[in-house]
């Protein structure tokens, strides 16, 4: 997963995963500064496609940083992509590290700015005010 901080205030609508392999994945959104877990969604994969589940509204604000992860059972295949170079600032959003754990925990084991582990993904939409 990977860490990241909005530029405008808004709320996360889904939740997202692609791995190489079909099966049931849980998608966790946490607040950096606290630790929190805010929510979690399980998401089914079929065969390797990207899938989106959708979840109530989370509202997160542009002054703090969050964290968007998927658990992965032990041997269970991941992407790694070390061509991918953060900070990365994209519509909205800006992706600040790669973060990995192992265990149901907030993830701090691993952070890197050189690459991302697994595909994990969510549709943010900013505010209209």
């Amino acid at each position: 997963g990977y860490v990241f901080q909005p530029e405008v205030n808004g709320a996360i609508t889904q939740g997202g995963i692609h791995f190489p392999e079909a099966g049931s994945y849980t998608v966790s959104i946490w607040e950096v500064e606290t630790f929190t877990l805010l929510t979690q969604v399980t998401i089914t994969q079929a065969d390797e496609e990207w899938s989106m589940k959708e979840i109530p509204d989370l509202l997160l604000s542009s002054e703090k940083s969050y964290a968007v992860c998927s658990f992965l059972p032990i041997g269970v295949k991941y992407y790694s992509a070390s061509n991918v170079h953060l900070p990365l600032d994209l519509k909205s959003v800006k992706v600040l590290n790669s973060v990995a754990a192992y265990g149901n925990n907030y993830p701090v084991d691993l952070i890197m700015t050189s690459g991302v582990f697994g595909f994990v993904d969510f549709t943010f939409e900013a505010n209209s005010e």
